[in-house]
């Protein structure tokens, strides 16, 4: 779910770019994921785990910070209209991931 999920908004996205004759953004990772991702590396079992979903609810609330804003106060019509459609699926992630950080005791 997760995975098509952000496959989908990004094509969203590129799509918004696209229209709006911007520039898509760079698929690759920004250098604050591949910390977060090297700093997964060495860790097994529920070590992992609980790090990884510390990463994921604050990702999340980041994504859903910078998302909201640009919905409420983009500048460009298209992109705005693809944030506000991304809004509620960004919401329903950090949801997921802040239970299972709960339920795992990976409180940040």
């Amino acid at each position: 779910m997760m995975t098509k999920d952000h496959e989908r908004l990004s094509v969203d996205l590129r799509r918004g770019a696209q229209a709006s004759h911007l520039p898509p953004p760079d698929p690759g990772m920004s250098s604050d994921q591949a910390r977060m991702l090297a700093s997964l590396q060495s860790l097994r079992g529920s070590d992992f785990d609980k790090a990884y979903l510390r990463q994921q609810v604050l990702a999340h609330a980041q994504a859903f910070a910078v998302e909201k804003s640009f919905a409420d106060a983009g500048e460009d019509a298209k992109l705005r209209k693809a944030a506000q459609s991304a809004l509620p699926v960004i919401e329903e992630h950090a949801k997921t991931a802040q239970q299972l950080a709960t339920e795992l005791g990976a409180q940040p």
